[in-house]
């Protein structure tokens, strides 16, 4: 019975923090099971040609009200590759720990770490051996125009129209071409980054949203709680299922938006210190291909299951663990960078894309 309770309450939580619409009906019901004693947290994501990184902490009771974790910063962490003892890691600050060992693709390492307080945790997990990308096919398709207006109105008379400029959204629509290889049962993620250089030498850099419905990515049609679609995974994961040993083009989309103003002088938006924006010279998409291990693409796909707050009456997903003794994750990832201009007039209002934010 406590197992119930415990499940039953959990839901009652996700509910008073995620639906104010439930508010008025909500009660309040008294956790009764038992408090598991803290485990050490272990996470580690490896890649090819970089050093090993891997982060511990104390897990704590999930109704604690401070969202902070402590870590853990005085424990034993070894390395293990391909079954033999390489080295025991350092300890840098704040629970991280870190080695000499520099992983190579199909290489299987293992992680043990202890602690006094604690129990032995240990994971294990293969060096992803990555994909590339092979090509690139993009079209760019304008999708709509609509005036920057501002409304004047004195002493009660017809309100008189000035537009000040005019916003242009365009869609690109990208493939992306991998090769998967036969042998192996692969995974992976992509993710779209944007690059911006200003004329006053400055650089903006940030993640950017993407939009896909290939059959990849999983079914788009489904309804949500009430009726108001269904969203693909947050984390744009995928397996090689329906493509398995053949070259494949995913097929995904960005939208971009540029502003253009008819008097440049008056209209063209200023900073808090009413200086003039600096100009745009350059734009970049950085589009990414993840090659993940199978741990880390269950762990983003049960992450995303309970991202989805609109599912009020579903059980709650078990966030995927590999760690033996412990919680946490070992996975391994390799990320293939290419490159695109895009054309200044895409995108190009640079306090809107995050000038002052970087």
């Amino acid at each position: 019975m406590k197992t119930i309770k415990n499940k039953i309450f959990a839901l009652i939580f996700s509910l008073t923090i995620f639906t104010p619409l439930f508010w008025s009906c909500e009660n309040a019901i008294e956790f009764d099971g038992e408090q598991m004693a803290p485990m050490i947290v272990m996470n580690a994501l490896i890649s090819p040609d970089s050093l090993l990184k891997v982060q511990l902490s104390k897990s704590k009771f999930f109704l604690k009200d401070n969202n902070s974790f402590e870590s853990i910063d005085n424990a034993e962490v070894k390395l293990y590759v391909n079954d033999t003892l390489f080295e025991t890691l350092s300890f840098s600050e704040n629970g991280n720990y870190i080695g000499t060992y520099i992983p190579k693709p199909s290489d299987v390492v293992k992680i043990t770490a202890k602690q006094a307080n604690f129990n032995e945790v240990s994971a294990s997990t293969d060096i992803i051996v990555p994909t590339q990308i092979t090509g690139i096919d993009t079209v760019s398709l304008k999708t709509e125009v609509y005036p920057i207006e501002m409304y004047e109105s004195y002493n009660g008379n017809k309100p008189t129209i000035d537009t000040l400029g005019y916003n242009y959204n365009k869609r690109m629509n990208i493939k992306v071409n991998i090769n998967d290889n036969p042998n192996l049962k692969n995974f992976y993620r992509v993710s779209v980054r944007i690059k911006q250089y200003f004329d006053d030498g400055r650089e903006a850099e940030r993640d950017y949203y993407l939009q896909s419905d290939d059959l990849v990515f999983g079914s788009t049609d489904e309804s949500g709680l009430f009726g108001e679609g269904y969203s693909r995974s947050m984390y744009n994961e995928f397996s090689d299922e329906l493509f398995n040993g053949k070259n494949y083009a995913f097929k995904m989309s960005v939208n971009f938006n540029s502003v253009v103003y008819n008097n440049t002088d008056n209209n063209k938006p200023k900073n808090p210190n009413e200086q003039e924006l600096p100009k745009l010279v350059r734009n970049e998409m950085i589009l990414q291909v993840h090659s993940i291990s199978e741990s880390y693409f269950k762990y983003l796909k049960t992450l995303n299951s309970n991202s989805n707050v609109l599912e009020f009456f579903a059980e709650p997903v078990q966030i995927y663990n590999n760690i033996k003794g412990g919680i946490g994750i070992l996975g391994s990832y390799k990320i293939d960078n290419y490159v695109m201009q895009i054309p200044v007039e895409y995108m190009n209002d640079s306090y809107q894309y995050g000038y002052y934010g970087n």
